[in-house]
């Protein structure tokens, strides 16, 4: 009986630290442009103002920290 509660006992101490949670935090940023022809500010005759009527661009940035373990990443859309 002794060998089982303390082979019981080693597990839950060894697994306590597998259930530890970590702290995720993070950024979305996102702009739109909507192009439009003007000739008075030199808008005209370049193919971004005469072929596309918007444009989109999007950053998420995730963080994720545990045990002073940083952990980041980035993705990127372009359109």
């Amino acid at each position: 009986m002794k060998r089982f509660f303390y082979a019981l006992l080693v597990i839950v101490l060894c697994t306590g630290g597998l259930l530890a949670q970590g702290q995720l935090s993070g950024r979305l940023e996102s702009f739109g442009n909507f192009f439009l022809r003007d000739s008075l500010i030199g808008a005209a005759n370049t193919p971004q103002y005469d072929h596309q009527l918007y444009g989109a661009e999007a950053w998420l940035n995730l963080n994720y920290t545990l045990k002073g373990f940083e952990f980041r990443t980035r993705f990127d859309l372009f359109n």
